[in-house]
């Protein structure tokens, strides 16, 4: 019987879309395959089809209350889905380092801008505390826009028949300017309510970003 007074190590990587937080995730997973075991959300299969349900009804009415509802019902669903990342489905091995793309503080922050409401205070008594999080924070707009084409064709063809959502709503330049105002929050909210103690900002889509995060990790003997 596991011991769960002892508990994972937990690395969390937020910011915006493409700031590189898969790319790097996968580097470290290469080079430390045995060490590390990488999360994405969501993961339970009948939360992500209630998720895509939910978006197309979302994609399809024009009620603002009932777009409220389904945004209130979306939000709890992730809540659940990370607080069921504490239990022994999800945390089989207390030996591995698990690195999470993205994680509640995210969904606070969303939230908060649906108006939907989030205790902050029940949020972090229902999920476990990363031990350190990397912020990636884009500075260079250019380095941004250089990997958006390729997301774009993606993101077209995966959310034309799931959320029927348009590739007019997906420009680089709203991405950017609206993620940016959306992490600058997570990450305001991170340090306001002491989601974690330990918040690292990084630059992103740098060349050295792999071993700054490294050198980090190593030195608080995470990895």
């Amino acid at each position: 019987m596991k011991d769960w007074r002892v508990l994972p190590k937990i690395v969390l990587f937020e910011g915006i879309n493409l700031s590189g937080k898969t790319t790097l995730i996968n580097q470290f997973k290469e080079r430390y395959p045995k060490q590390i075991e990488v999360i994405k959300f969501p993961r339970q299969p009948d939360i992500i089809k209630n998720i895509i349900y939910l978006y197309r009804q979302i994609a399809e009415t024009k009620d603002k209350d009932k777009i409220c509802n389904y945004l209130e019902i979306i939000h709890q669903l992730f809540d659940l889905d990370f607080r069921q990342f504490t239990t022994a489905e999800y945390i089989k091995d207390l030996s591995k380092v698990y690195f999470l793309d993205r994680y509640y503080p995210s969904n606070f922050v969303y939230a908060d801008l649906h108006g939907v409401n989030l205790n902050p205070a029940w949020v972090m008594c229902h999920n476990m505390r990363p031990d350190i999080v990397f912020y990636l924070q884009v500075n260079d707009e250019a380095s941004y826009y250089k990997n958006f084409p390729a997301f774009d064709n993606t993101v077209e063809i995966e959310l034309k028949n799931k959320i029927k959502l348009t590739t007019q709503l997906l420009t680089p330049e709203r991405l950017f300017t609206e993620g940016q105002v959306i992490y600058n929050a997570v990450l305001r909210n991170l340090l306001k309510y002491k989601f974690v103690d330990n918040v690292e900002v990084i630059p992103a889509l740098q060349e050295d970003t792999f071993r700054k995060v490294e050198k980090i990790l190593i030195r608080q003997e995470i990895l």
